[in-house]
């Protein structure tokens, strides 16, 4: 009996899921741990709000770009646009030119046309010039094509009438009108050193001049 008594009292230790379950038993320490979670989402959240700001880059302002200035063309035409016309009888039009921004010394006049209908007799320049000098002149009534080339030593800038020509109508028109156009040659010169090196040629050709041959 004596050994009974003298044997050292068994202890139990408590396993880990024991101790587990005992600590999340508490509301204590749920308590706390929550705060822990809390407190550490904030301050990683305040972290990749310090991140973001510092990676930022700040754009700094510029001058805003000026769209370049467009150019404005002299422009061309033959007078009239539509015209009526007897077989046979010589006609006269005049060629209009607007180059009141431009100082021209040079303007090169090509004319096409169909030879069946129409046959050129004379090219010859017009006003717009005071003193103009004849560079070039030539009528192929074959080809059907009418060149003219003047220039002045005076620049001019103005409003005019730069040549006319005169046609005879050759054959009469059934489904369509005849034209008399301008070949995509035909060019104007200004006479500063800035302007030709922007743009040379300052001419825009419009449309062409019907013609209806009647008998």
């Amino acid at each position: 009996m004596d050994e009974q008594f003298n044997q050292s009292p068994t202890i139990i230790e408590p396993t880990h899921g024991q101790i587990k379950k005992g600590l999340w038993q508490k509301p204590f320490f749920i308590i706390v741990l929550i705060l822990i979670v809390i407190f550490v989402t904030i301050g990683f959240v305040l972290k990749l709000n310090n991140i973001s700001q510092d990676s930022v880059t700040t754009i700094p302002l510029t001058e805003p770009i000026e769209e370049p200035v467009k150019i404005e063309k002299a422009r061309i035409a033959i007078d009239p646009e539509f015209q009526t016309v007897t077989l046979g009888q010589m006609f006269t039009n005049e060629i209009t030119l607007d180059a009141k921004e431009f100082p021209l010394t040079v303007v090169k006049i090509v004319l096409q046309y169909d030879p069946l209908y129409i046959s050129l007799s004379s090219f010859e320049p017009g006003t717009f010039y005071k003193n103009s000098t004849i560079l070039a002149k030539a009528i192929d009534n074959t080809k059907g094509t009418a060149l003219l080339t003047m220039g002045s030593f005076v620049p001019q800038s103005s409003v005019g009438t730069i040549a006319s020509f005169s046609a005879i109508p050759k054959t009469v028109t059934t489904d369509a009108p005849a034209f008399i156009s301008f070949s995509t040659s035909t060019t104007a010169y200004v006479s500063t050193k800035e302007q030709e090196t922007a743009e040379k040629n300052v001419l825009t050709t419009f449309g062409e001049s019907a013609i209806t041959i009647v008998p």
